[in-house]
């Protein structure tokens, strides 16, 4: 079992001891791995108690996997060079095996339990009114897809083919950046944009030329990241316009939070990541302070809970993408040369 991981049922920790946790990260030289060859553009840890295992997918669409606590260096990383063609712009897990998608308009699943392994399209857009697949989620059996032209699409893996008809839908005047669904809400499918808007969308009234929005806040720039808590109460997201935005919907109320987020061209945009062991919404966000650092932020002030950071010992790069083990207290970072840290008590 991985140390400090929960058994059972997820529960987050209580302000005290999610404190104490922050406090007590640290990273280590062999916390540090290169996973991918070039700039890493998703991440995902696979969701179990008993091992750290986290997949990621770069640039040239290349996807790696760390073994992070395995002690012999040759086997702890792996890498399959050609899972796409083009950038590799999401991932999940579904048991052992990552479906991961990309801007060369297909989903995949990798069967990695399966010797030899075994590739399989699940989604190709390839023939459909719509560009490139710039972010994809999952519900159930339905992928949604966000495009490059603005687009929204449906798909639903039962159709028989991949290249089965998609529904589109016309969600934003410039690119689609980023899709979820809401948690605990089956119909609210959110999206957000390089239009500058954060939407919520009505799933039960996608018509194609005249969607309509539940709820929608607009920021003065691109758009390029949200998430959601847990409980589906409040939505965050990251802007050009160097803020983050912690968002009840429900209540229709936002607290602007700032941050510096331009990233340049050289960097993956920031992307917030929700931190599921928080007691209240609590984001893990990339950071251009130095000495190099990871923000953790949240509405209430003070906003930035802390910024962890060995003073420039062995962390010395920007981490752009986060994502937070849901079983052990353990933040991974990814930075523009494919290389993850790991931060953890």
């Amino acid at each position: 079992r991985v140390a400090g991981a929960a058994s059972g049922t997820r529960k987050a920790l209580s302000e005290a001891r999610y404190a104490t946790s922050l406090q007590q990260m640290r990273i280590r030289d062999v916390d540090i791995a290169k996973v991918t060859q070039a700039r890493t553009y998703a991440l995902a840890w696979q969701p179990r108690s008993d091992r750290l295992l986290i997949a990621s997918g770069d640039v040239n669409g290349q996807l790696g996997l760390w073994d992070v606590d395995e002690a012999d260096a040759e086997k702890c990383c792996w890498s399959l060079s050609r899972a796409h063609s083009r950038p590799v712009t999401a991932l999940y897990w579904d048991g052992g095996s990552v479906i991961s998608g990309g801007y060369d308009s297909l989903v995949r699943k990798c069967a990695l339990d399966h010797a030899p392994l075994v590739s399989t399209v699940v989604a190709d857009y390839y023939d459909d009114d719509v560009d490139d697949l710039t972010h994809f989620c999952l519900q159930g059996d339905v992928v949604w897809g966000a495009h490059k032209c603005g687009g929204v699409s449906r798909f639903d893996s039962r159709a028989g083919s991949p290249t089965s008809k998609k529904l589109i839908i016309d969600a934003h005047g410039r690119k689609t950046a980023h899709i979820g669904v809401r948690p605990g809400h089956e119909f609210h499918l959110t999206t957000s944009s390089n239009d500058g808007s954060v939407v919520v969308w009505d799933v039960r009234k996608l018509k194609p030329k005249k969607p309509t929005e539940v709820w929608a806040y607009e920021h003065a720039k691109s758009v390029h990241g949200f998430c959601w808590s847990a409980d589906g109460k409040t939505l965050a997201s990251c802007s050009y316009d160097d803020t983050v935005g912690f968002h009840d919907v429900d209540k229709d109320t936002t607290v602007s939070v700032r941050h510096d987020n331009r990233t340049g061209r050289y960097l993956t945009p920031f992307k917030p990541t929700m931190d599921p062991h928080a007691p209240f919404p609590a984001v893990i966000m990339g950071s251009m302070g130095r000495p190099r650092c990871v923000d953790v932020l949240r509405a209430k002030a003070p906003n930035t809970l802390i910024k962890l950071n060995d003073r420039d010992n062995v962390f010395h790069a920007v981490t752009s993408l986060h994502d937070v083990h849901p079983y052990a207290h353990v933040i991974a970072g990814a930075n523009n040369s494919g290389r993850l840290s790991i931060w953890r008590a």
